[in-house]
């Protein structure tokens, strides 16, 4: 599949995403209840007003709508620079999170599930005590060469600007080469 005929299909997905009117009155929502009347009107089934299970909702639509993007491409690789920064950007998360001693659920703040790191196998990420845990959690990823626990001891001991830039150079090398495909 070519990049216009992805464009072409995910144009036609645009019209049963959230609409512009949609997405400004969820910017706009001031609080708590205007903010899920707004993802209610816009289709995200919020389940509780629980902070976390409104994180939840809002992952799963995107992660859905992303997949839905996956399914026709049957060769996955249209979309690789996309999915392969949003795992960078999860994998980033839950490496700060790390580091912070924050607890595993935020760690996935803003996290999206990919077809790569599917919400279970970011869930497992998320828990993971250490940064060479999480190294060894992620097995062939293509950016687990990029998470270098520091030869310091303790549970997050892990340069941060430098798995930052790690991960940065990893995702450029292989964005580098989806691109070169297509």
């Amino acid at each position: 599949m070519t990049w216009a005929a992805l464009a072409v299909r995910a144009r036609g997905l645009g019209a049963h995403l959230l609409s512009e009117d949609a997405l400004a009155a969820i910017e706009r929502a001031s609080d708590r209840d205007t903010l899920l009347a707004a993802l209610a009107a816009a289709g995200v089934l919020v389940t509780s007003a629980d902070p976390d299970a409104v994180e939840a909702a809002v992952r799963a639509r995107a992660a859905l709508d992303l997949a839905t993007l996956a399914r026709w491409d049957p060769s996955a690789r249209a979309l690789d620079a996309i999915t392969l920064d949003e795992d960078r950007r999860s994998i980033r998360a839950i490496v700060r999170g790390i580091a912070a001693g924050v607890r595993a659920e935020r760690r996935l703040e803003g996290a999206l599930p990919t077809a790569r790191l599917p919400d279970r196998v970011l869930t497992a990420l998320a828990a993971c005590a250490t940064a060479r845990e999480l190294r060894d959690a992620l097995g062939d990823h293509p950016l687990a060469d990029a998470i270098e626990p520091s030869p310091r001891a303790g549970i997050a001991s892990i340069d941060l600007f430098e798995t930052e830039l790690a991960l940065a150079r990893a995702y450029a090398s292989r964005a580098r080469v989806a691109s070169n495909d297509h």
